[in-house]
């Protein structure tokens, strides 16, 4: 016969191609603050020892039958590929039953066959298997919860579970059990009266669990409530919390079970640069995003990483590869530092947060290591001046943070002896030593920065609940979301407005591009309504009662008659600064328009609202304090 060729393919692995340096990875994190999430019980290490003892004594004998069995099936797999000739030989076959008593068969050994533990039977071993188990609990509970009269269903087969231990430190990753809190919780809501306990395990249980077992590996062990010998176990896990959800309470009635689900977000990654004036809480701000958020903090060491210039033509070809100096102390710093770097608290008074600040002889190496370890969060003290956040700047994952406190507020923490004297200094700070001459300042960066933060408060843990409101690591903030992206489009179109009453720009999009613009004035050709165009937008006393008709065309009537009807098409969205009045709202819904999107409200919101919505016409505003992209808005408190 001919051997069957090996199939085989030439396709480049996903690992081995080569990403562009432009390339954003999209990083997913588990939500943290779902009400609905069920965190593991909180179990002292001494009592996960010794429920782990108790559990390995339990399965005494459960390794040697284990092994004896795979032995003898191994045995007998090799006895049925002999030659049937072969087995016959070695194993005549007997007629009398007496022979077969006084002659032992080919299957036989020398050994004692080792008896099936009684406990073996009463066990589940395997995420999955345990799964199963609590599932079906769970469903045949619910199911015997809603049949409150009529014939009952029957009794489950297999005895109910009563612990579930889960090597929770051994699993790799641990996303594989983290169902389990769920399932124990919504097992406990159904059996009220049969509580069923969850343990999690020290590391290195899985290991001596498979031992025990004789298996391989055994990451989850759940044992039922006919276990023999079970009454020490249970009392050592007596003091675990049992887990419940009360939120499931209210869905009890509902007869279909609805599986938990891990919620998921996705964000891009950041480095993040504090600017602010002196004991404004920049050190605390960065404590924050270390600790909190999982941040790694930067330092430039040397004189010319903080203060040369930066030419905006060097190759990169030129720019060695960055690489971080680790162990150095913040003692090692040379050179002038510059007034911005006044901070409230020395660099390195956290001993642990020393030891992991990654430190860089120049910023020319922070850049170059940051954008090749764009796939972490970064955060930094150091950048002070604009020379060089305009170079990090453009940089799609930079962005430019600064905090400010009142100046009262400021010199109290400060404990400075003389108000004058720390007046100076913040001016020095805020306008630079020499206003005239240009030098460093904060007044330079105002229109980098993305994020401002007022630290008004009195303690850090207000300030940290604060900054988790803002939502620092919000995705929108380093790139607009479409919503920001054409609201900031309809506000720079309002800018060319000419109208006396007030400036409106509209956008016209259809599937996320932009298909017109218009802005609020005259008609073509004739005078502008700020020279004098419009009578009635210049009359001196605005009055329904006055006798000239207004010629001003809308912006959202400019954006419309740019596009025509058949460019309008379907499914497109008008966005608008200020709500449409009712003569537009008529010739929105004419066009074809599906979604409006405003900012600012009108007199005449309610009706243009009932009218939108008898056509069906989908009406919403937008909130641009949730989105800092808007020119001259930022976060803060």
């Amino acid at each position: 016969m001919s051997e069957k060729a090996a199939r085989t393919h030439n396709h480049v692995s996903n690992r081995s191609k080569n990403r562009e340096s432009g390339e954003r990875k999209v990083v997913f994190k588990s939500v943290l603050d779902n009400p609905y999430r069920i965190q593991w019980p909180s179990v002292p290490l001494n009592v996960q020892n010794s429920v782990l003892a108790l559990a390995i004594a339990l399965m005494d004998g459960v390794a040697d039958y284990q092994c004896n069995r795979n032995r003898e099936g191994r045995k007998r797999k090799r006895n049925e590929q002999e030659l049937p000739h072969k087995r016959k030989k070695d194993c005549p076959p007997t007629d009398s039953p007496a022979m077969d008593m006084d002659k032992p068969s080919c299957s036989s050994t020398n050994e004692t066959p080792v008896r099936q533990p009684t406990v073996l039977q009463h066990l589940v071993v395997g995420i999955n298997e345990v799964t199963k188990r609590l599932e079906s609990q769970i469903r045949e509970g619910r199911i015997a919860t809603i049949v409150s009269s009529g014939k009952q269903k029957d009794a489950p087969t297999a005895p109910a579970l009563i612990a579930v231990l889960v090597c929770r430190a051994d699993v790799d990753p641990p996303l594989l059990v983290d169902h389990l809190p769920h399932l124990v919780a919504a097992h406990n809501s159904v059996h009220t009266r049969k509580e069923l306990k969850l343990v999690p395990l020290p590391k290195g249980a899985e290991l001596s669990l498979a031992q025990a077992i004789g298996l391989r590996r055994a990451a989850v062990l759940g044992i039922d409530q006919d276990c023999p010998d079970v009454a020490a176990l249970m009392a050592s896990i007596g003091s675990v919390p049992t887990l419940t959800a009360s939120w499931l309470t209210s869905a009890m009635p509902h007869p279909q079970f609805v599986p938990t689900h891990i919620k998921q977000l996705s964000r891009k990654l950041m480095f993040i640069a504090i600017v602010g004036t002196r004991f404004s809480g920049k050190s605390s701000l960065e404590e924050y995003l270390i600790s909190v958020k999982g941040f790694t903090s930067v330092r430039i060491d040397s004189e010319a990483g903080s203060q040369a210039e930066v030419s905006s033509s060097t190759s990169p070809s030129l720019v060695e590869e960055g690489t971080p100096i680790l162990g150095s102390s913040d003692n090692d710093i040379v050179g002038d530092m510059s007034n911005l770097q006044l901070s409230s608290s020395k660099s390195g008074t956290n001993d642990a947060r020393t030891e992991a600040t990654l430190h860089f002889p120049s910023a020319q190496k922070l850049l170059q290591y940051v954008t090749k370890n764009w796939q972490h969060d970064f955060v930094t003290l150091d950048l002070q001046s604009r020379r060089l956040v305009e170079i990090f700047v453009r940089r799609p994952f930079f962005l430019l943070l600064s905090i400010d406190a009142p100046l009262y507020e400021r010199f109290l923490r400060s404990k400075s002896a003389s108000l004058e004297d720390f007046v100076r200094e913040n001016d020095r700070v805020v306008f630079g030593a020499e206003p005239l001459t240009g030098s460093t300042s904060l007044q330079e960066f105002r229109d980098l920065i993305n994020v401002q933060v007022y630290n008004s408060f009195r303690g850090i843990r207000n300030l940290y609940d604060h900054l988790e409101d803002l939502n620092l690591l919000d995705p929108e903030i380093l790139r607009p979301g479409w919503d920001a992206y054409f609201m900031t489009l309809a506000s720079l179109a309002s800018q060319r407005a000419n109208c006396m009453k007030r400036r409106v720009g509209a956008v016209l999009v259809r599937e996320n591009r932009v298909v017109s613009t218009g802005y609020n004035g005259t008609a073509r050709g004739l005078r502008n309504c700020n020279e004098g165009g419009c009578p009635r937008c210049n009359a001196t006393i605005f009055s329904d009662n006055v006798a000239f008709e207004c010629v001003c065309l809308h912006a959202e009537e400019n954006a419309l008659l740019e596009a025509g009807r058949d460019r309008v098409g379907t499914n497109a969205v008008l966005y608008c600064n200020t709500c449409p009045c009712l003569r537009c709202t008529v010739k929105i819904i004419q066009t074809g328009v599906k979604t409006v999107v405003y900012n600012l409200s009108y007199k005449v919101d309610d009706t243009s609202a009932l009218l939108f919505r008898e056509a069906g016409v989908q009406l919403r505003r937008y909130n641009p304090n949730k989105h800092p992209h808007l020119p001259g808005s930022y976060i803060s408190a």
